[in-house]
């Protein structure tokens, strides 16, 4: 186990693990080898020249593993005079005393498993490791998910974090900190996926399991079998040093000096650093989504919070601790205020409008993010006059094209077309007004086609309104309830007629108290109850039903509808049904990386996997979906268009 021992001699993998034994929460028992040997969680490192985190990554990472065998290639003894203060947990190995025949991705990580299996034999779960990658997700807790679950392969989401300029001003202090708190700004939609960029990372070792001598370009050995289809989290740094000499412009691509040298696939950054400040940035190639990290991340691709390290046996490097803040450090907000020629500082004023309560969208989004934003604008409504503000925000309805080219002179506009354009060509024939706006916010991520050749155009979620608690256990009896306005029931209507359903359905909707289901078209009156919505009806029934459905029309409004009442049930952990080809479906597949069951697969839909399922996506839906996390996104779009030119 250690390099203090006989070269021949080795730990056997059931005495080491009689000394390291383990438990997780998440087994609630000893994880153990088909041989009935306790089966741990090895780490397989390879490094070269990378000693300015080398010491980092081994204080806050070591702990999660029994061990680590690490290869360095570096040509000074930096990373083996550190390696030395973490053993006998921290293997160390160089690649001089090894016969390597290709030094690839396989190639090397061939020597490391090798030493593994000699040193504790096979079977165990393997993570590969990088100094510059930090867990965000405990690698213990999700290897004994993938083990029960049967799966050898997993892959983890990677957000890629870098330097950004509101972290520039102070750098001469910041420089000094460890690097995953010098850095707060990570990026992700890799390729308009709506997914940080993917890692095969960690694997469970077997017969067949192997690395050859010659890929690169590839962390995943072969002999694999079966890929787990969730993705926890590790945080990706980017750029550990900002020594000029440790990196390699070549064209518009820049190389770690020392990283790779002579392969075709080497690894660095996929822009031009020529000085210290290229190296800060906003934006990357290949990622249209730049966020920044406060200890946790708000979104719908967190595998969940619950598979967090425990922090009495593993504090993480993150948050920043207090003692490392510096007055500078949160530079990314704008001021919401500017000072007049008097020197007085009055808030920058917002307007939105236009005032309609017989539209849901406006009780949704207008009122809603009106009230949010009251506290750092000053923020007003309108109906009919468009009163003269810094910056207008229009929702649903637009004004003339001719009022909005003088509204444009004075003011910022942002427009919010929510469930407006009934044809693509009828959205092409308002390009002039579309053409006046600064920023349209979308609600439906498949719009952002048709929309942003007119103006900068961006997709973001409704925040979750209607919702309750999300359930903690399944219900397994009760009604399906609908919620919806009485002018979106016909595709329902025709569904339920053609389709038996499980249960009695609830129809919530805006028909008036004595509407029968027969009026609504409905074949099987006896099985539908109309009930008129109000919001105490909409969250009573909320609390009360078995499961969910929603089937939309095929035109181009149904079909680019925002998935806002999708997000409500299942954020209160409602089993929701929905036909895969609706818009609202291909959302929470392809954006949010939920499978929605499909209405006509009732062992699916009504099964307990399903429900646990959706309770599961429903809790990380309270934290990235909530009015609080969308109004600072919105606060940062509306902070960036009133940033002084």
């Amino acid at each position: 186990m250690s390099r203090c021992l006989p070269h021949q001699a080795y730990v056997s993998r059931s005495l080491f693990f009689r000394l390291e034994t383990w438990y997780t929460k998440e087994l609630g028992e000893q994880l153990v080898a088909a041989d009935g040997l306790a089966m741990g969680l090895l780490g397989l490192l390879i490094t070269r020249q990378d000693e300015a985190i080398f010491d980092t990554w081994c204080q806050d990472q070591l702990p999660f593993y029994d061990a680590v065998v690490c290869l360095d290639g570096s040509t000074n003894s930096a990373t083996a005079e550190i390696a030395a203060r973490y053993a006998p947990r921290l293997i160390y190995l160089h690649e001089r005393d090894f016969e390597i025949l290709h030094k690839t991705d396989h190639g090397l990580r061939r020597i490391v498993q090798a030493e593994i299996t000699r040193r504790f034999g096979p079977g165990h779960w393997i993570m590969c490791c990088h100094v510059d990658e930090f867990c965000y997700h405990d690698p213990r807790k999700i290897m004994a998910l993938a083990e029960r679950q049967g799966y050898d392969l997993v892959s983890w989401f990677s957000p890629h974090f870098y330097p950004h300029p509101a972290e520039r001003t102070d750098w001469p202090v910041r420089q000094t900190w460890p690097v995953p708190h010098r850095h707060r700004y990570y990026h992700w939609g890799h390729v308009n996926t709506g997914f940080p960029w993917i890692e095969d990372r960690l694997y469970r070792d077997g017969p067949g399991v192997v690395w050859d001598n010659h890929t690169h370009g590839s962390v995943r050995p072969h002999g694999l079998q079966r890929a787990a289809p969730f993705h926890p989290i590790f945080c990706h740094y980017k750029v550990i040093a900002t020594n000029l000499d440790w990196y390699e412009l070549v064209g518009n691509r820049t190389y770690y000096e020392h990283h790779w040298v002579g392969l075709e696939h080497r690894t660095g950054l996929a822009f031009p650093v020529q000085c210290l400040d290229d190296l800060f940035v906003t934006a990357v190639p290949n990622y249209h989504i730049c966020d920044r990290f406060d200890g946790f991340f708000s979104q719908p691709w967190n595998l969940g919070e619950e598979f967090r390290p425990d922090p009495e046996r593993h504090p993480l490097l993150f948050p920043v601790p207090s003692e490392l803040r510096t007055k500078t450090e949160d530079v990314s907000s704008v001021p919401t205020s500017r000072p007049l020629d008097s020197g007085v500082v009055r808030r920058r004023r917002i307007a939105i409008g236009p005032e309609n309560p017989a539209f849901g969208s406006w009780n949704w989004l207008g009122v809603d993010l009106g009230q949010a934003l009251a506290q750092p604008y000053d923020v007003e409504f309108f109906r009919d006059s468009i009163p003269g503000t810094d910056l207008l925000i229009f929702i649903k309805f637009l004004p003339a094209v001719e009022t909005l080219r003088d509204l444009r002179q004075r003011s910022r506009i942002v427009y919010c077309p929510v469930d407006l354009y009934g044809s693509a060509a009828e959205l092409d024939g308002d390009w002039e007004r579309l053409r006046c706006c600064d920023l349209i916010v979308s609600h439906s991520q498949s719009l952002l086609p048709y929309l942003q050749s007119y103006a900068p155009t961006i997709s973001l979620d409704h925040h979750l309104k209607y919702v309750v608690p999300t359930r903690n256990q399944v219900i397994d009896s009760g009604s399906i309830l609908w919620v919806g306005e009485r002018s979106n029931l016909a595709p329902v209507v025709a569904w339920v007629n053609a389709h038996r359903l499980p249960a009695d359905l609830i129809v919530l909707t805006n028909a008036p108290l004595q509407t029968t289901p027969t009026e609504l078209g409905f074949q099987t009156p006896e099985l539908v109850q109309v009930v008129p919505w109000s919001p105490e009806s909409h969250r009573e029934w909320l609390m009360r039903c078995r499961a969910a459905i929603d089937i939309k029309g095929q035109d181009f409004r149904a079909h680019h509808k925002p998935p806002a009442k999708a997000l409500d049930f299942l954020a209160s952990g409602i089993p929701l049904a929905m036909p895969h080809d609706s818009g609202p479906a291909q959302h929470l597949r392809e954006q949010l990386g939920f499978e929605l069951a499909a209405p006509d697969d009732l062992e699916r839909w009504l099964s307990p996997d399903y429900a646990l399922a959706c309770q599961r996506f429903g809790r990380r839906l309270t934290q990235s979906h909530s009015l609080d996390y969308l109004s600072q996104r919105w606060n940062e779009l509306l902070a960036d268009l009133l940033r002084p030119v």
